[in-house]
């Protein structure tokens, strides 16, 4: 047992490793809640980016892709 570590009785090494369980699932618990919540909120931006319209890949089968520009200026001096 490492220096300075108060030896424990066999009643309270019991109690901390049910409290580290009880911790550990709790834990793992909140971890899934968030990976699910991070899901639902990924397929939520998704469906709205296609009900937009803001996809860049068209669901309609004659227009399978779609560009968009965007000229904020151009150097004349590098044209010549």
């Amino acid at each position: 047992m490492p220096v300075g570590m108060p030896s424990l009785g066999p009643d309270e090494a019991l109690v901390v490793v049910v409290f580290v369980l009880y911790v550990l699932v709790e834990m793992y618990r909140q971890f899934q809640h968030d990976v699910c919540r991070l899901r639902l909120e990924a397929a939520r931006a998704y469906a709205s980016v296609l009900q937009k319209g803001l996809s860049p890949i068209s669901i309609d089968a004659a227009e399978p892709v779609r560009l968009r520009v965007e000229v904020s200026s151009v150097d004349t001096a590098a044209l010549d």
